[in-house]
């Protein structure tokens, strides 16, 4: 069974491993806001979270009219990170 935590802000190593430790299997953490911008959070977090020892998804909240640019951005943030990424989750807000 998977049980993961969603953030949508800076979440430090020593938490994520708290979270670990008490059963979390998975990070989701949001790596684009809805006012157009990669999440200045989201490469932290997500290296925190892989420090950890827990898998990383991705959540992409865009407006209708950027989910394009929006995975685009996200990617090339978990290029230049180096991140690992299992999932990206993309939900778009009208």
């Amino acid at each position: 069974m998977t049980i993961g935590v969603e953030t949508d802000s800076l979440v430090s190593l020593s938490n994520y491993g708290c979270l670990k430790s008490n059963g979390y299997t998975e990070a989701i953490i949001r790596a684009y806001q809805s006012v157009n911008r990669v999440d200045p959070n989201f490469s932290a977090s997500a290296q925190n979270a892989q420090n950890a020892g827990l898998p990383v998804d991705a959540l992409i909240t865009a407006t209708w009219q950027t989910p394009a640019t929006a995975a685009a951005d996200v990617a090339q943030c978990i290029k230049d990170y180096q991140l690992t990424v299992q999932t990206t989750w993309l939900f778009t807000e009208c």
